[in-house]
Formats: C-alpha cells, structure tokens, sequence
C-alpha cells in the first residue's frame, strides 16, 4: 500500500531512541502527520514538543506492558485522526540494559514473561486493532527486531527470544492479510551507537549503526514495501 503525505503513521516508543529518529525521519523527509507512544509524560512532551517544530504530531502516553493503556491510546488515537495508514512497531524491552546479563539457567522467569508480553505479544494486540480496520484499506507495518536473536547475544536470552517471535508474526500477518494489502516488514538493527547499549558495546565486538541509518532503513520499507516485497526481513548493516 503507498502511503501518502497526509497519512498518519504511528510510531511506538518514540519519545527518545530509534522511534524518535523514525519519527523525526518521517516528518522531515516524508511529511506525513505522526502519532507517538511513550510510557513516561514527561518524556513523551519533551519528544512532542521537539518534533512538532518539524511538522504534525500527535502524543499519547502509553505503557505497551499493558494492553489495557494500548487499547485506550488506540481509541484516542481514532477520536483524534482515524485510523493511521502505518505502524512502525518500535517499542522492545531489553532487561539487559537494566539489570545486567543473565545467561539461560539464571534467566528470571517473571522478567522472561513481562519481556515477551511487552516486545511480542502485546505488539501483536496492537497489530489486531490495526488490522480490524484495515482488512478492507490495506494498510503497512514495520516491526524493529534485532540481529541479536540471530547470533543469540549471549546474557540476554528473554530479548533474543522475544525479538525471534516477531519472524512468525510477519509471517504470518503476511500469511493471512498480504491479499488484503496489508503489507508487514521486519527491519533487524545491528548493534545501535547509543547510551542504553554502552555496557553490550563494551563486552560484545560488534560493529555499530546509528541511530538515524536505522530510522532511514525503516522509513524506506515503510513507504516503499512494494520495493522490498511483503515479508521481507532486512539487516541493517547487513549481515
């Protein structure tokens, strides 16, 4: 489905990181109106305030541990503007970043389920309220995976497996909805320059990608899926 400049697009976990660069990528390079999640207010203004110096901006506060705080986002979000043309699924959990590497056997199992209900089954419960109001429209999804699933990053077993389920979900979003015009990419960041990954910087010799060259990649499939076509699951850098 081509998107057009006065679509909306929504963006998940937006106020700093990847989802702030999609977004900012977005308005400055594609000049379509945004919607942006975040968990924290404050940070979630701070973002709105900064991106709507670049174009149209819509912000909810949304905790997507809680499916709950998604579908009321949701209902704003259609009040507001309708239904959005695109989702970039950005918001992920990494525990590593907070409580340190733990190898499988020492893997908390309370932190393994809050992870994967964060990164991948409440990303699909977006996905649904997408796709009810798709399935006659059509409609484009990006979800941010990870390389490090591929290589199985070592210390970081509940990131690695969640971001592996999101491979199934394209395919079969892809499966059942791509005749609808529902198209859904999964664009895999190598090791991103930021302060959340310092700490994996200094243990994990890996080469590194910014910010921005991620957003590019995803801003691309996002508006040209047709270039790619629908499933694909693009490496940045490639691998």
């Amino acid at each position: 489905m081509a998107l057009m400049r006065q679509d909306t697009v929504l963006v998940t976990g937006a106020s700093r990181g990847i989802g702030f660069a999609c977004a900012e990528r977005l308005l400055s390079e594609y000049g379509c109106q945004v919607a942006i999640t975040a968990r924290d207010p404050a940070g979630l203004e701070a973002a709105r305030q900064q991106l709507a110096e670049k174009g149209r901006v819509i912000a909810l506060q949304c905790d997507h541990a809680d499916s709950k705080q998604i579908a009321n986002s949701w209902e704003r979000l259609l009040q507001l503007t309708g239904p959005p043309a695109g989702v970039i699924a950005n918001v992920g959990d990494n525990p590593v970043h907070r409580l340190g590497p733990r190898k499988a056997h020492n893997a908390d199992y309370d932190v393994l389920l809050s992870c994967l209900r964060t990164n991948l089954v409440n990303t699909l419960y977006l996905l649904q309220l997408c796709i009810k109001e798709w399935r006659s429209r059509g409609g484009n999804i990006v979800l941010i995976g990870s390389q490090a699933y591929r290589y199985g990053i070592p210390g970081q077993i509940a990131y690695n497996v969640s971001k592996s389920g999101l491979v199934g979900l394209k395919n079969s979003l892809v499966s059942e909805y791509g005749k609808r015009g529902i198209y859904c990419q999964l664009v895999n960041p190598g090791l991103v320059l930021n302060e959340r990954t310092r700490r994996l910087r200094a243990t994990v010799a890996e080469q590194t990608i910014s910010e921005a060259e991620v957003a590019a990649a995803v801003c691309q499939a996002l508006w040209q899926p047709e270039q790619f076509g629908n499933g694909a699951e693009l490496n940045v850098p490639a691998a």
